[in-house]
């Protein structure tokens, strides 16, 4: 009896186990497909935004692309001017200002916060500086830096293996600037960033997009004293 018990229980947990492992492999592969439809999608936004253009018809809202790159032509008024503006993201340093066309800066509060992980840091040290919404806000891009009192771009950013993140440079400075550019929005995106070898006290500064014409620029977030 003992022996027929310990059989019949070795069967449901081997069933247990068997249906576990199916269920692992059901929602692997679900994970795998929704990895593939996600990245499938933002490739369908540039074919799509590529269409309109080709037709000579605006390019809706949800599928203008992003950019921070350095033009003075607006990136939807061609479709190299479109192709260029989501593969070579570069830097806008001074203004900050996204190259969306006549799109203009909201004047609002913007509805976005900042988490230091330090507000103190040796030179050389790291922070990771977190973007989120204030409530349900989210967004599709962002473009920051740490501005020293002088208005200077200071320190630099470390690579991210997230594929919607581009480092540029300002001035004489190596990476110190970067881009999160999405056409899915996001509650809260992080950046790495180093502190300069000297003494100084720095501003996260950011310009923030929710849409392709709504976007706050250059707003001053908290604050890292860089200290021995």
């Amino acid at each position: 009896m003992a022996a027929t018990q310990g059989r019949s229980s070795r069967c449901v947990e081997g069933g247990q186990g068997r249906r576990g492992r199916a269920e692992y492999k059901t929602r692997s592969r679900r994970q795998k497909d929704t990895s593939r439809i996600m990245k499938a999608a933002a490739g369908f936004s540039v074919v799509v935004a590529c269409l309109f253009l080709a037709a000579g018809s605006p390019v809706p809202e949800d599928v203008r692309p992003i950019s921070f790159a350095v033009t003075v032509t607006p990136p939807t008024t061609s479709l190299k001017g479109l192709i260029d503006a989501h593969e070579n993201i570069s830097s806008v340093c001074a203004s900050m200002l996204p190259a969306h066309g006549n799109a203009q800066a909201q004047n609002s509060d913007a509805p976005y916060k900042v988490e230091l992980s330090d507000t103190t840091v040796a030179p050389g040290g790291v922070v990771t500086v977190e973007f989120s919404g204030v409530g349900e806000q989210q967004f599709k891009g962002l473009y920051v830096q740490a501005r020293s009192p002088q208005d200077v771009q200071v320190g630099h950013f470390l690579p991210s293996e997230d594929k919607h993140v581009t480092l540029s440079s300002c001035g004489s400075g190596q990476d110190n600037a970067v881009s999160y550019i999405s056409y899915d929005s996001t509650p809260a995106f992080s950046f790495r960033w180093v502190a300069p070898d000297e003494p100084t006290t720095v501003t996260i500064t950011a310009t923030i997009v929710e849409t392709f014409s709504k976007f706050w620029v250059a707003v001053r977030f908290g604050s890292v004293e860089v200290k021995n």
